[in-house]
């Protein structure tokens, strides 16, 4: 049987700050259960804790329960939050760079073989979260394409006291139509605009302003 290789101290870093993460969302899952919220955090707790033994213990099983873990957030995400992208981020960002630094040879140097199944196992749940998360930029359920229903006029009403040519007011009339009668110059033949004249006051700014 093979031996496995010395652990690497960033094998153990990873695990300590796995365990960390898991008690914290353990505490804090509880409470939020406790009031009323999701038991995911509890069980992501626990089986993050799980993972960081695991992987202390040099077993190539941590990579599968964080695989378990990652495929469990996945669906919980879209169950709750749909294909909302920006509410997705916040519950894969962080487990999703974790996985991430999991399968980089120096988190899993020590690790007993075989190893390889396991690893394989977590990046395919890694690519999943990837897929869903380019799916989710493309099929927002937040976005709404409208349509105008409504037939829009083909030409702004006359304004009595006001010829088309003027324009008295801000917005043209004291109601603000911000509309000219005008159609010489209109969507097609704007283009062709050329400046006619400029004029100068002299208020520059100078080295002392």
């Amino acid at each position: 049987m093979t031996q496995p290789s010395q652990r690497s101290g960033f094998q153990t870093l990873m695990a300590i700050a796995i365990a960390l993460i898991g008690l914290i969302l353990l505490s804090g899952g509880a409470y939020a259960a406790f009031l009323g919220a999701s038991f995911y955090y509890v069980i992501a707790g626990i089986l993050l804790f799980i993972s960081a033994i695991l992987l202390l213990r040099n077993s190539a099983a941590s990579l599968l329960v964080y695989a378990a873990l990652m495929l469990a957030t996945i669906l919980w995400g879209l169950w709750e939050v749909g294909s909302d992208f920006w509410a997705l981020v916040p519950r894969y960002d962080i487990l999703g760079v974790i996985g991430i630094l999991l399968l980089l040879p120096a988190a899993t140097r020590g690790i007993q073989q075989p190893v390889k199944p396991s690893r394989i196992a977590l990046g395919s749940t890694l690519v999943i979260a990837i897929l869903v998360m380019v799916y989710s930029i493309f099929n927002d359920p937040q976005e709404i394409n409208g349509t105008i229903t409504n037939q829009q006029p083909a030409k702004a009403q006359a304004v009595s006291g006001v010829a088309e040519g003027d324009w008295p007011a801000y917005g043209r009339t004291q109601g603000g139509v911000r509309y000219s009668p005008l159609t010489q110059i209109n969507d097609k033949t704007v283009k062709d605009l050329k400046v006619a004249w400029t004029f100068r006051t002299g208020d520059l700014k100078t080295g002392n302003d």
